[in-house]
């Protein structure tokens, strides 16, 4: 799909100076591909104002395609789009000049009287305060383009472009390109590792700031209290600077910071002058924020007093900044856009100067698995102060995923820090008890239902990270809270507890079931012994069949016998040994109900339990008794498709006629070779075998995943393929071990394992 501005000025713009460019001139009609994220879709403003024809397409609706190339000037990229794209490598082909947005932005820079906002974190706070004052100090000369909305500036580009503007942009390090831009001033917030995916290290990205500040036209506004910008400063040597912070020598300095329950106040002092700013969001960050844009307006030419009574008429902080969502009773929901440690930190920070906080619960989701990766270490910190942390899966954000940078992996180092600070302060020997609870998620949906459910009076609830998570912020804000209180089920052979609000249902006739099947959202758990309840719970309804209906075994049919879905294992085979009944041997050893081996149709390389089925008694989902056939079954290898979303009664077996000794000789040679889990608390083998000829073992083998450990969890060093659990193991614990599991295969061999281990979420 490609969208277009319609023109408000016909006649075109001439661009110059372009040496990036491989042809200069006339540029009337630009193109933007990726237009729907904020920092293009502001430029397309800015380009549309100038008197362009704009243009544009987004991967999001309708793709990119070279048909949108016709009659085009300039094509302007994101960065987050590979050059050998189509519509790109076409537009080369055709001679057409491409730009990455960053490019374009900087040229700007150069038409336009530009305070260009940098540095790692608060870019967007402090340029919203910017331009909010001179939006009210100046009005006809001002314009902004930034990478977020807020209540004083409602969309990400406006305001007035001309010759004698005054643009507030918000200038991004990520890709390199902020060392092109020649401001007028230049804002430098801070300088934190970040973007390690671009640059080859901290060297390269303070270089690329570097080159900003003394292309710099006018001045330069700096952090004092931040090493790395002090000494990119003096190595600039630009001659008009000034400083803001906390710092006894900075030019705006801030002194006798306080939070109360409106917010934070603080005393800002310039030139010998005092001014008590109090703003109504909490977090000394924000004050520095506050101070850098005072001392930016006022080196644009306005006067220190009424700059700052301009600041304080700013009521919101920019969307997903510090915002509180909706009006819930007795708990606070905030969304934050933070996704660096530093920022987090900052968050947390600002969390705990809130009024009657009993307990905080962060829902995380990191953006970028390079960034989770670089800076894994950092974020295993940042969290400190969190009482509950729910960690979900990585943003992408176009990126591949990558061993080290998965959620997994981050869960593991938060996991490992947790331990190594009880054992400094020698609270425990094992991995047992864990400072604070900490959450492996499936899914941002999942992160949600377990929120729902352990909420508490006094809780503030902090949906955290750049990407998604700041969808469900509304829809927590709308619960109710719970008087759920979480005990230890332990169900499952890995022993580890299950988070299930809604418990167990003990079911001992057809016609229970009947009822509890047609409320929805049921599951048959049997024995656990092939399961793991997710770390955030299963919130329907599990099952657990009883009683004579489901545990019984009628061999008046000989040869087919009929077996209640809820015999043990064991039990059947007991029976085959007494009445010599064979075809069931290779199953001696694993554990779990008969309707369990259906269902996951378990067995050896010697044969599955599905071979000996004859027909399958099972209740559907609307409450009706079907009679299967072996064929509608449609079972493979640990699969049974055709009893999905069914649940199974009874089972007719088909056995051969044998004696108990022979059969007894058969089982002791299957149980001779099957690995020995005594002792153990495991569900056997954790991932089906590909096809191939590696099974899974030896593929996680020469992964190297023997002896790997996340928190109580480990995998065994005599059986790759084998995950068990400590005593004070957790859920989450196993969810990590089984993602870093399957990372590592992939990145060593390429195969794509699959769980054999069900997941109850």
């Amino acid at each position: 799909m490609i969208f277009a501005f319609c023109l408000f000025r016909l006649f075109p713009v001439i661009i110059t100076g372009m040496d990036f460019l491989s042809n200069t001139g006339r540029v009337r009609h630009v193109h933007f591909a990726g237009i729907g994220g904020v920092g293009m879709s502001g430029l397309a403003w800015i380009m549309r104002e100038l008197g362009c024809t704009v243009t544009g397409c987004d991967i999001a609706t309708g793709g990119h395609s070279p048909d949108h190339l016709n009659g085009v000037d300039l094509l302007v990229r994101t960065s987050a789009i590979p050059e050998p794209e189509p519509e790109i490598a076409e537009a080369i082909k055709r001679g057409i000049p491409v730009m990455r947005r960053g490019e374009l932005l900087a040229h700007i820079t150069r038409r336009i009287d530009t305070i260009a906002v940098c540095g790692t974190h608060g870019k967007t706070t402090t340029a919203t305060f910017i331009a909010s004052i001179l939006r009210r100090l100046a009005p006809e000369k001002t314009a902004w383009c930034i990478g977020g909305t807020s209540a004083e500036l409602p969309t990400v580009a406006g305001g007035v472009v001309g010759e004698n503007s005054t643009l507030v942009a918000e200038a991004d390090e990520s890709d390199g390109t902020l060392a092109l831009y020649t401001p007028h001033i230049t804002v430098l917030t801070n300088i934190d590792p970040d973007h390690l995916e671009h640059f080859s290290g901290i060297e390269e990205l303070e270089a690329t700031f570097a080159a900003a500040l003394s292309a710099t036209r006018h001045a330069v506004i700096y952090n004092a209290d931040h090493q790395r910008v002090r000494q990119i400063l003096w190595s600039v040597g630009k001659n008009k600077i000034t400083s803001f912070g906390f710092s006894e020598t900075a030019d705006y300095r801030i002194s006798d910071f306080s939070h109360d329950e409106h917010g934070c106040v603080f005393i800002l002092t310039s030139n010998g002058e005092s001014k008590q700013l109090r703003l109504p969001f909490p977090g000394q960050h924000n004050a520095l924020n506050a101070a850098a844009a005072i001392a930016a307006v006022c080196e644009s030419g306005f006067g220190f007093d009424e700059v700052c009574v301009s600041l304080q008429k700013i009521e919101t902080l920019p969307a997903r900044r510090f915002e509180k969502i909706g009006n819930p009773r007795g708990f606070t929901v905030i969304s934050d856009y933070a996704h660096h440690p530093v920022e987090i930190k900052a968050l947390i920070n600002a969390a705990k100067t809130l009024p009657d906080t009993k307990r905080i619960v962060a829902v995380f989701e990191p953006h970028r698995y390079t960034r989770t990766k670089a800076l894994g270490a950092e974020f295993a910190t940042a969290f400190d102060g969190v009482d509950v942390l729910v960690l979900c899966p990585v943003y992408a954000a176009s990126e591949a995923p990558i061993a080290g940078g998965m959620i997994e992996d981050l869960y593991a180092k938060i996991k490992n820090c947790e331990i190594a600070k009880l054992r400094k302060h020698g609270v425990f020997e094992n991995c047992e008890i864990p400072i604070r609870e900490i959450i492996l998620a499936r899914s941002l949906d999942d992160a949600e239902k377990y929120v729902r459910v352990i909420l508490r009076e006094g809780d503030v609830v902090l949906c955290v990270g750049a990407g998604n998570v700041d969808r469900i912020a509304p829809t927590i804000s709308n619960f109710k809270i719970s008087k759920f209180h979480n005990s230890a089920i332990r169900v499952g052979s890995y022993g580890v507890p299950a988070f299930v609000p809604n418990g167990i249902s003990v079911v001992k006739t057809t016609e229970e079931l009947r009822e509890i099947v047609m409320r929805g959202d049921a599951h048959v758990i049997g024995a656990g012994t092939n399961t793991l309840i997710a770390p955030t719970g299963f919130h329907g309804r599990l099952i657990k069949l009883e009683g004579r209906e489901f545990d019984f075994m009628d061999g008046s049919g000989d040869p087919s016998h009929i077996v209640g879905a809820a015999t043990p294992g064991a039990k059947l085979l007991e029976f085959c040994r007494a009445n010599g009944l064979s075809g069931l041997e290779f199953m001696t050893g694993i554990p779990g109900l008969v309707g369990g081996w259906l269902a996951m149709n378990a067995g050896t390389k010697h044969g599955c339990f599905c071979d000996a089925v004859v027909s399958v008694r099972a209740m559907t989902r609307d409450g009706e008794i079907r009679e299967i056939s072996k064929s509608e079954l449609n079972a493979s290898y640990r699969a049974c498709p055709g009893l999905r979303g069914m649940i199974a009664l009874s089972v007719e077996l088909r056995l051969k006629k044998s004696t108990p000794e022979a059969v007894t000789e058969k089982m002791g040679v299957a149980r001779a070779a099957r690995f020995d889990f005594s002792g153990m608390r495991t569900a056997g083998s954790v991932f089906k075998n590909p096809p191939g000829g590696k099974t899974a073992g030896q593929i996680l083998d020469e992964a190297g995943c023997k002896g790997l450990r996340v928190g109580g969890a480990y995998v065994c060093e005599r059986h790759a393929n084998i995950i068990a659990a400590d005593e004070g193991a957790t859920a989450s614990d196993v969810l990590a071990l089984i993602g870093i599991m399957k990372m590592r295969a992939r990145e060593s061999s390429g195969a794509e394992l699959e769980t054999e281990v069900e997941i109850l979420a």
